[in-house]
């Protein structure tokens, strides 16, 4: 009786590995982006509008207070301090955006490039997981243009990579 190999564990195996490898990819793309990149804090932009112990009901008040007087008659104490915060994470959502979108056509394009077939795979699933997180995280801020373009080139980019890498 001939002993066949079983390659049905070695697939596991190269599967288990891949997925390893393109989870702990990812997570250090964004943990170096975030390392390099600061957060903004709601915190530090409004840690000194504190509740002010009584009720305000005129305009007057709310201005003494630093406030901004609504229509609808009452006094919000965190608008300004809310709009600079929004201004400031748009523009770190935007830098974590582009850093991690460039990062991610780096490392799924260099997967065309190795040689060996269990990294070039998770560079590939790196890649593209690294594209679709870096997308998800801005597509609300993104033009419906720059999603159609971004998405166009992201499928022509996807295609080039099928075909240079699969059609042998």
């Amino acid at each position: 009786m001939s002993k066949k190999k079983d390659s049905s564990k070695f697939n596991w195996k190269q599967k288990l590995i891949i997925l390893a490898l393109v989870i702990i990819t990812v997570a250090f793309v964004f943990t170096g982006i975030y390392l390099v990149f600061d957060s903004p804090s709601y915190e530090n932009h409004c840690f000194d509008k504190r509740a002010v112990p009584m009720e305000i009901t005129t305009e007057e008040e709310c201005t003494l207070y630093e406030g901004t007087w609504e229509a609808d008659s009452y006094c919000d104490m965190y608008s300004e301090c809310s709009a600079a915060y929004e201004t400031q994470n748009s523009q770190f959502r935007f830098q974590v955006f582009i850093t991690s979108f460039i990062i991610g056509a780096i490392v799924l394009i260099s997967a065309i490039f190795i040689p060996i077939p269990i990294l070039s795979a998770s560079m590939m699933g790196s890649g593209i997981f690294i594209l679709i997180i870096s997308l998800l995280q801005y597509w609300e801020d993104l033009g419906e243009i720059y999603r159609f373009l971004i998405l166009g080139i992201t499928l022509v980019v996807l295609i080039y990579i099928a075909i240079k890498k699969f059609n042998k």
